[in-house]
């Protein structure tokens, strides 16, 4: 499995803090937080980041700190202003090659995010019902409908694809017209164009789901 962290952009009203990679988390950069957790979970899977915006402060930290960081490829995006989301994953699409986990930059993973994830239940989305995002998603007979705002089943903007489907997921990240797409609005595609199953992945069950 190959872990792609899309860190290129910055978040809103966050340009002033510069790379969001170095932002500060518990007194040490966002990125090694994160880097850290992933390996302790997955320690031999290939982790990806892919950065841009203030990318010279990213690229002389990991330089300084190459011995801390094992089996990671960063990959630039010189398109990080002029396209969305999808964008940014296609600047690693090279890493489209196996099943992925695909992570924002500015995420804080909680330790438990992954405690009862398994690959073998295929394609997911991670859900949770404690976050501030304003993106929630339909769910029949386990199964995520669609992706959209003002949806219960709040996404957590974490998916996994599996193996079997990362070619539709491929295609559909290197097309051009794709470029200014939300990931979300790339999974709706999938569901609606090739009816694949994504299956909702809760990592918290504080209320009940509305399935």
């Amino acid at each position: 499995m190959n872990i792609i962290i899309l860190g290129d952009k910055f978040q809103k009203r966050m340009k002033s803090k510069g790379c969001t990679a170095l932002l500060d988390y518990h007194r040490k950069p966002l990125f090694d937080y994160q880097y850290n957790l992933l390996r302790s979970i997955f320690s031999k899977d290939k982790i990806i980041y892919v950065y841009g915006f203030d990318a010279k402060k990213f690229e002389n930290y990991t330089k300084e700190n190459y011995d801390k960081y094992t089996n990671l490829n960063i990959v630039y995006n010189k398109n990080y202003e002029s396209y969305n989301n999808v964008s940014s994953l296609c600047a690693a699409k090279d890493f489209l090659n196996t099943d992925c986990l695909i992570i924002f930059g500015h995420i804080a993973i909680g330790k438990n995010t992954f405690s009862k994830f398994d690959k073998s239940h295929g394609s997911q989305a991670f859900l949770s019902f404690n976050n501030s995002y304003r993106l929630g998603c339909n769910i029949s007979n386990n199964i995520l409908s669609n992706i959209d705002y003002e949806l219960d089943n709040y996404i957590y903007n974490i998916y996994y694809i599996q193996n079997e489907h990362i070619k539709y997921f491929y295609n559909m990240v290197i097309d051009e017209n794709n470029f200014n797409s939300f990931i979300f609005e790339i999974i709706n595609k999938l569901i609606e164009t090739h009816n694949l199953n994504i299956k909702p992945f809760f990592i918290d069950h504080k209320k009940r789901a509305k399935i």
